[in-house]
């Protein structure tokens, strides 16, 4: 699959996905709704091959939509 033959709304999520935002984050930066972005990560798990949010993730990073320089920090709570 190429990332081309998905919606410009559908790589706007997959993006932010890629660099970690939850669904809630992403419906609230969008102002849709979480299940919005639920369908909206259906469609492209499906159009992606994948099943899960880990597995996109790892699709955006392999095939450059995102990279290590747009990842945000990690904060380490001990």
């Amino acid at each position: 699959m190429h990332p081309n033959q998905l919606t410009k709304k559908e790589m706007q999520i997959l993006k932010m996905i890629g660099v970690g935002k939850t669904p809630h984050e992403i419906a609230n930066k969008l102002t849709i709704t979480h299940t919005t972005v639920r369908c909206h990560l259906t469609t492209i798990y499906q159009k992606l091959g994948v099943h899960d949010r880990t597995n996109a993730c790892l699709y955006a990073l392999k095939s450059g939509i995102v990279s290590l320089d747009d990842l945000e920090p990690l904060e380490l709570w001990f």
